[in-house]
């Protein structure tokens, strides 16, 4: 390991600050990997799941910059610290836009509220649902 690190140009003290720093990212990964798992598959918190999985997910993204990317707020990452939150910033733009664009798409073609669209047209018996007694027999015989 010795022949490893005096070719990286790195001495032992370092060597072992990142070796730390990689094992603490790993352990708080897992960790923060089976906290989520469990509120979602134990059923915990189930009004707050999932605000709690997304505070659990930006945490471990942010340990994950720390740990194995080595970004944090220091003169030498700084730059890329700003690269990466431009690419975000950019990323989020772009899915707004996106989900901007198809809900005006949605309106414009007169789907109106799209959360009321996942209620069965007709019910399990094959009678209408919701109002929708004006259909007639698809059935071909009247």
């Amino acid at each position: 390991m010795s022949a490893i690190s005096s070719d990286l140009g790195m001495d032992s003290a370092e060597y072992k600050r990142d070796m730390g720093r990689y094992a603490w990212g790993f352990a708080l990964s897992v960790v923060l990997t089976a906290a989520s798992l469990v509120i979602v598959a134990g059923g915990l918190f189930p009004s707050i799941a999932w605000g709690t999985v997304g505070i659990l997910g930006i945490a471990q993204l942010v340990i994950q910059f720390w740990a194995f990317m080595h970004l944090d707020f220091s003169m030498e990452s700084r730059r890329d610290l700003y690269l990466v939150m431009f690419s975000f910033l950019i990323v989020i733009i772009l899915a707004g836009g996106t989900v901007w664009v198809l809900a005006d798409l949605a309106s414009r073609m007169g789907m109106g509220d799209m959360s009321k669209m996942s209620t069965p047209m007709v019910t399990d018996m094959g009678t209408p649902a919701n109002g929708m007694t004006e259909m007639k027999d698809m059935s071909g015989s009247n």
